[in-house]
């Protein structure tokens, strides 16, 4: 699943949290939670909340505020914001594709361990981008 790519160990209350979002339609009491978090500079919170306006969970599907969510978690450490990003990019949710920004983004996250990030780039990589 696409949100597997944001787990992280050293953070279980913040998974646990989005994880249970995840796992409902809708939950306004985890997007309260983790937007709390988020708040209070959690950048796997940040992350989550990326994701979460991503895909629309509990809250109306925004592809803007994903975007800002995931800066913010990217200039906050977070490789999963750098991941997220190169996402974005490379699914075209901005009207374009644009694979180059993607692998920009997918190395910064690579750089930081996110593995995804670097399967993202093998890909990308097959196809000379």
């Amino acid at each position: 699943m696409r949100h597997e790519a944001l787990i992280d160990s050293d953070a279980p209350e913040t998974d646990d949290l989005a994880e249970r979002l995840l796992a409902q339609s809708s939950s306004l009491l985890c997007v309260d939670a983790l937007a709390d978090r988020a708040h209070a500079g959690d950048s796997r919170a940040q992350a989550w909340l990326g994701l979460v306006y991503e895909l629309g969970h509990g809250v109306p599907r925004d592809v803007v505020l994903a975007s800002r969510w995931y800066e913010v978690a990217a200039a906050n450490g977070a490789p999963a914001g750098w991941f997220g990003l190169g996402l974005l990019w490379e699914s075209g949710h901005f009207g374009y594709e644009d694979l180059r920004r993607a692998r920009t983004f997918y190395r910064r996250a690579a750089e930081l361990g996110h593995e995804g990030a670097m399967y993202r780039l093998r890909i990308l990589r097959r196809f000379d981008v």
